[in-house]
């Protein structure tokens, strides 16, 4: 057995109108919060989820970086245009071009901090087709396997051994999901394709498809559900190398409380 995987926990987000008054105190200002998420929280890893609407400016880069301690991790997502355009195009030319200006945006990460990679988060509306595998293929060409890439399904179709072994074969690791019961979404399967396990928790509102914004994610989960996931990643700590843990559930602060209960669990 080797030695136990590294595991990275935090959030998918931390800048929420929503959370000052329930998480955050009252009165904080938005330049101060991610230096609560690291302080008071003291989370190891945060999930930048804002570089799917826009790419980061280096100002902003710079001051995560000089706000995080050393080993702080960080995952960002990738722009829209990656996960929700450019596959409808077959373009490679254009992912090829859109990836590496992202890349050299987060080339300071990677040097001064933890780059753990980047999330790939599909739409429901990518099915498991032969053309969306190709696209797949290309990420890593695109991406030049400079960074690890965390692939996110929405839709229940890419939940077979087909996906799992087609991941596995291009080194694209495979993210775990929680997200509600309801016919079509992907189901919880916890695994693993690569050296690195990615557990993504967005709440089980059964309104998904019905609730706008942030109320999509408006769920609180239990001990006993937490629990639950926190044994399934136990059982593969000696079979990876590193483990992302990042809650969703962001509506009212739920990610905050349960991400800090979570990690009471894992010990």
């Amino acid at each position: 057995m080797g030695d136990k995987a590294k595991i990275y926990l935090g959030t998918s987000g931390f800048s929420f109108s929503d959370w000052i008054g329930t998480v955050y105190p009252e009165g904080i200002k938005k330049s101060e919060m991610f230096d609560y998420y690291v302080r008071n929280w003291k989370f190891n890893a945060l999930e930048v989820n804002f570089t799917y609407y826009t790419f980061p400016s280096q100002r902003t880069i710079n001051s995560l970086l000089k706000r995080s301690p050393e080993g702080f991790c960080f995952v960002f997502k990738a722009p829209q245009e990656i996960t929700h355009k450019l596959w409808k195009e077959d373009n490679i030319e254009v992912l090829k071009t859109i990836s590496k200006d992202f890349l050299n945006v987060l080339k300071p990460v990677k040097e001064f901090r933890t780059l753990g990679g980047i999330l790939l988060q599909f739409p429901y509306s990518f099915k498991k087709t032969q053309d969306n595998f190709e696209y797949l293929k290309n990420l890593s060409i695109a991406f030049e396997s400079e960074v690890e890439l965390f692939i996110e399904f929405r839709n229940r179709v890419w939940a077979n051994r087909e996906t799992i072994d087609f991941l596995k074969e291009n080194e694209l690791s495979y993210v775990t999901v929680d997200e509600p019961k309801i016919d079509g979404l992907f189901p919880y399967v916890p695994g693993f394709t690569t050296q690195s396990a990615y557990f993504r928790f967005h709440g089980r509102n059964n309104n998904w498809f019905e609730a706008k914004g942030s109320e999509r994610y408006d769920y609180f989960y239990s001990d006993d559900e937490l629990k639950r996931f926190a044994d399934d990643i136990k059982k593969i700590l000696n079979k990876v190398k590193k483990v992302f843990v990042f809650f969703n559930n962001c509506h009212n602060g739920s990610a905050v409380k349960n991400a800090l209960s979570f990690s009471g669990f894992l010990t």
